[in-house]
């Protein structure tokens, strides 16, 4: 919503709160924490910080290569 909004501050504090929250009790590799990273990339592209879009979305593609011999159907999309 935020997003749609183009409210990106309010969309990156919620997208890191829940993130933050994924991280703490489900753990790094999971596909909720990865998703809240993959979500924050795309509002610092949509902000135009292409530096940390990147950051993040490397680090989503990452914890996706080590989730990939568990759940091979799983996908970045």
């Amino acid at each position: 919503l935020y997003k749609d909004q183009k409210k990106y501050a309010e969309a990156k504090e919620v997208t890191q709160k829940g993130y933050e929250i994924y991280r703490q009790t489900l753990g790094e590799d999971n596909i909720y924490t990865i998703l809240a990273h993959r979500n924050m990339a795309f509002i610092y592209y949509l902000e135009g910080d292409y530096k940390n879009a990147k950051i993040k979305i490397e680090i989503a593609f990452k914890n996706i290569q080590n989730q990939s011999p568990k759940r091979p159907n799983l996908y970045l999309n």
